[in-house]
């Protein structure tokens, strides 16, 4: 019915998944699935196929994926391989990604920035700040390696940052309002670049440890 009240008000908008009538500022309900990688990883189609450019499959990540074994994608976590071979204008999942980042950071993120940085927002802000920041790690660990962690208990938000780009793309989809120890609805975004000198020269570090490697 809340569907059947909006489709009259105008065009669908791809690049925010809303009708043009309908609120921007509305708060997404929480997620109904989360993916186990564990438990919910195996083959599909796409490697019985050999087809080893196939892309990931996005309802995998977001655990709720109804084809299982006939998925045309593959149903797994991102590993170096698939970020070696990933091209620029494409995410993980195979979607385009643009010029520039959307206003509130959501999407498919930017082919102009190597972005691996993910705001978490909306965290119950109870517990200690090191508790916080071992629930935080846990949870967004499972979809690949982090490289760090930070934590504003004031502001009940994290800052995560992964070592590949592709596993903090599947991130950003599997933990989208999801819930962490105590029931809250997390809210994932895209950073912006964190203005800390020390931040900074760590990313061109990592980068320069990356290239050396493909070298």
């Amino acid at each position: 019915r809340k569907l059947q009240q909006v489709e009259h008000l105008g065009e669908f908008n791809i690049w925010y998944g809303k009708y043009m009538g309908e609120s921007n500022y509305e708060k997404a309900p929480k997620a109904a699935t989360r993916v186990c990688i564990e438990a919910d990883t195996g083959l599909t189609q796409a490697d019985y196929t050999g087809n080893t450019a196939a892309h990931l499959c996005l309802h995998f990540a977001r655990g709720c994926c109804v084809y299982g074994k006939d998925c045309t994608f593959r149903h797994c976590v991102p590993t170096e391989e698939d970020e070696s071979q990933a091209d620029t204008p494409h995410d993980i999942f195979g979607r385009n990604r643009h010029g520039s980042f959307r206003d509130d950071m959501g999407g498919t993120g930017t082919w102009n920035k190597e972005c691996k940085t993910l705001y978490v927002g909306r965290i119950c802000a109870t517990p200690t700040e090191q508790r916080m920041t071992e629930t935080v790690v846990r949870h967004m660990g499972e979809y690949g390696q982090l490289e760090s962690a930070r934590v504003l208990k004031s502001k009940g938000v994290a800052f995560v940052t992964y070592r590949l780009r592709c596993s903090a793309e599947f991130a950003k989809e599997a933990m989208a309002e999801q819930s962490l120890d105590h029931d809250e609805q997390i809210n994932v975004r895209w950073a912006y670049d964190d203005p800390n000198p020390r931040a900074q020269a760590m990313r061109l570090r990592n980068s320069a440890q990356i290239m050396l490697a493909a070298m």
